[in-house]
């Protein structure tokens, strides 16, 4: 599990495969995201969460991580990549899946409205959109970045693939 001030985030990659160390797919993460936001005592169903609703014309409702993708969207936890689009066979940027996980701590703890300046060393090459997610995970030690060969900075390496 992944303790970020009073929130616990209980990750189970298991859960989705049983290769856990490979990157993980756009939608494969999603399903992590609310399963976690679901067994926290966050208030949060899956059951009561999926309207039905077909947000990304590149999820068919067939797709087997469909409900628990449009689940994410309507937790705030996923907006897509534009276009109606979500690209969920996808392998997932170490900078999307940060903003995931911060997208759902905030959707544990609503009330968490918080700015944090704890960057990497390669924070110019983090997208403006997952800057702040990725400084609040460094913040709470969820993610510490890699060794940089070059200095004894550590960066985060925001196009990297993620695994769990």
């Amino acid at each position: 599990y992944m303790e970020a001030g009073k929130e616990q985030l209980y990750l189970d990659p298991t859960t989705i495969r049983t290769d856990a160390r490979k990157p993980i797919t756009r939608a494969e993460m999603a399903v992590l995201m609310v399963n976690t936001i679901t067994n926290v005592g966050s208030g949060f169903n899956h059951d009561h969460n999926f309207h039905g609703t077909n947000t990304f014309t590149d999820v068919p409702a067939t797709d087997v991580h469909y409900e628990y993708i449009e689940c994410a969207y309507a937790a705030g936890i996923v907006k897509g990549i534009g276009d109606n689009k979500f690209n969920p066979n996808a392998t997932i940027t170490r900078q999307d899946a940060a903003v995931m996980i911060a997208r759902t701590l905030t959707a544990i703890n609503p009330s968490r409205n918080e700015t944090s300046f704890f960057p990497f060393a390669d924070d110019k090459y983090i997208a403006d959109y997952a800057k702040e997610s990725t400084r609040i995970l460094k913040r709470y030690a969820i993610v510490e970045g890699i060794n940089d060969a070059t200095d004894d900075q550590k960066i985060f390496n925001p196009y990297g693939n993620c695994k769990i």
